[in-house]
């Protein structure tokens, strides 16, 4: 099912799956390809895709997956 060890063992810990890394009533896409480095500390998020972390919250991390430094304009 994809939830267990390569051992069979105790099921791996995915942070993508834990409700507390996440914000609850968001439906921010950026949520789909990030989550919360240090919980409840909303200012760091980790790329699901490289595992980069990168400060500024969602607003960055969406700019991180864009490959864009800065502010986005328009």
């Amino acid at each position: 099912d994809g939830n267990a060890a390569a051992d069979g063992g105790e099921p791996t810990y995915d942070p993508m799956k834990d409700p507390t890394r996440k914000p609850q009533r968001s439906n921010d896409p950026g949520w789909n390809y990030g989550y919360w480095s240090e919980p409840p500390n909303q200012d760091l998020v980790v790329c699901a895709l490289c595992g980069k972390i990168t400060s500024g919250g969602i607003k960055r991390h969406k700019e991180h997956l864009a490959g864009v430094g800065g502010d986005a304009i328009g």
